[in-house]
């Protein structure tokens, strides 16, 4: 894994790393605890601002930060900070980040449901298309859709403040 530890205070030492940087594969193979991994620096495009999703060629994470509200879709940005587990997915919790420049907006994958199942796109921007056959909210907020396309039933599992009006 190329991931850059910006712990070593000895500052020629991370200079001459500037250049190297973490995939968010390689991110997804740290042992990582609720305290978090190691600190490392991502680069990649924002996919999604609300809640806040970065995303490079090798797949995509969920970042929190103080304040995502300067970055918009597109942006390319490099983050400093570690993940932590939080949940089913790991998260991003950054404590720096710079725009490095505008791009347009990561076009989603579309794939089939198999596909989606296979874990190989998880944290990516994809489309994917399906008969809705039911929706259930739980009582923590968390919206099931069960969608089946011609091969399979599938459950999609979204937090409910993301955009309740398009799953009316």
């Amino acid at each position: 894994a190329n991931l850059v530890s910006l712990d070593n205070s000895d500052t020629a030492y991370t200079e001459r790393l500037a250049g190297l940087e973490a995939s968010l594969r390689s991110i997804q193979s740290l042992a990582i605890s609720r305290s978090g991994g190691p600190f490392v620096r991502l680069r990649g495009v924002v996919t999604l601002t609300d809640p806040l999703y970065l995303q490079d060629a090798t797949g995509g994470i969920a970042v929190n930060m103080l304040s995502s509200a300067l970055l918009n879709l597109g942006d390319e940005v490099e983050l400093t900070g570690r993940v932590v587990a939080n949940g089913p997915a790991p998260v991003f919790q950054a404590s720096g980040v710079q725009l490095l420049w505008d791009r347009t907006p990561s076009v989603p994958a579309s794939i089939t449901f198999t596909q989606a199942a296979s874990g190989t796109f998880e944290g990516s921007l994809i489309e994917s298309h399906g008969r809705l056959l039911s929706k259930t909210v739980s009582s923590d907020g968390m919206i099931t859709l069960e969608l089946e396309d011609r091969v399979q039933r599938f459950n999609v599992i979204v937090a409910q403040g993301l955009s309740n009006s398009v799953f009316r």
